[in-house]
């Protein structure tokens, strides 16, 4: 169903009690809710406000399904009432029924559902926004605030519809969430595509400065001339700058004669140069016993898939020992 809402819908009906609602025909120029919203024989979701054709202040505004001239009220679904937003019991006489957007459905008409305060587990979320959610439809968007944060693969149940995954937009469509995504009293904003939600707001640590750093007392044993690995990162699918610095440590009064030193997806191999900016190059004498803390330049990535990064050298000295530590910083911002 492509809306709740009809123009020109207006019925009256002679129907009392809190129970389904018998319709009575249009009147003269509007149109019947089973013609308006295709429901001759199957039942379509629709929202609809009652009055007394006798103006006395009683009201009642919902959603219900339509099914010929039924139309299925159920307390679950009023969203406001004379009756203290319960269903009315209604008493003899005429009633005019038409489809309207009452004020608390009035959000419905872009498809923007305030659910409050997430329930559930961290994984598996459960909304009840005030007005249950009848039915799930392609564009409609539920904001919530997030109550506790997320460990992995993340799912959405909103109304006791179903659980329905919970993805992030990534280069290529979405993609599941893996952890830390959602934190406590975040407000979030997810879209449903017609198979699952995605997030629109925040967008999945975007903005968010992370780092890694291996310190001089997990440094890595270095060999002249040979590439070698100091630190790595894993990264989602997203557009990413990234960054690093690369130090030494000495022993034994080794005399440095040139390095180099990286940012790569691909592990311990030497770059072709410029490599996006992240990459130098001294192909210089150090004096005895020493060498130098290197930043390695920015680069950006735009990944598809979870990518490790490395941050690498290759020197070549001779005499004493060589290891290698380093930095690697990152901000996503897609």
């Amino acid at each position: 169903m492509s809306s709740y809402f009809r123009d020109n819908v207006f019925e009256t009906s002679q129907t009392t009690g809190t129970g389904d609602f018998m319709l009575g025909g249009a009147v003269t120029g509007a149109r019947t809710f089973a013609t308006a919203f295709s429901a001759s024989s199957s039942d379509k979701w629709c929202a609809y406000v009652i009055r007394n054709a006798v103006e006395d202040g009683s009201f009642e505004t919902g959603f219900a399904p339509v099914n010929g001239t039924v139309l299925k009220r159920s307390a679950g679904y009023v969203a406001e009432s004379s009756n203290s937003n319960a269903l009315v019991n209604w008493g003899a006489g005429t009633k005019n029924v038409w489809c309207g957007p009452p004020a608390l459905l009035s959000d419905r008409l872009n498809d923007n559902i305030e659910c409050g305060t997430a329930g559930g587990t961290a994984n598996a979320i459960t909304l009840s926004p005030n007005v249950p959610v009848p039915e799930l439809r392609t564009g409609m968007t539920l904001s919530f605030t997030a109550s506790t944060p997320n460990t992995g693969a993340t799912t959405i149940n909103v109304s006791g519809l179903g659980a329905k995954n919970l993805f992030k937009s990534g280069p290529t469509g979405p993609v599941a969430l893996v952890g830390g995504e959602l934190q406590s009293g975040q407000s979030v904003k997810a879209r449903y595509d017609g198979t699952q939600f995605v997030m629109t707001s925040p967008a999945a640590d975007v903005g968010n400065y992370n780092s890694v750093t291996v310190a001089s007392g997990s440094a890595v044993s270095l060999s002249t001339g040979t590439s070698t690995d100091v630190a790595s990162i894993s990264l989602d699918p997203g557009d990413y700058d990234v960054w690093g610095t690369v130090a030494f440590n000495t022993g034994g009064s080794p005399v440095l004669t040139g390095v180099t030193a990286w940012l790569s997806t691909t592990a311990h191999t030497l770059p072709t140069v410029p490599n996006g900016g992240a990459v130098i190059s001294l192909p210089v004498t150090f004096a005895t016993g020493t060498a130098p803390n290197l930043p390695v330049g920015h680069m950006r990535l735009n990944l598809a898939v979870t990518t490790t990064v490395y941050l690498s050298l290759n020197c070549s000295f001779s005499g004493g020992t060589l290891s290698g530590n380093g930095f690697i910083g990152w901000r996503r911002f897609l």
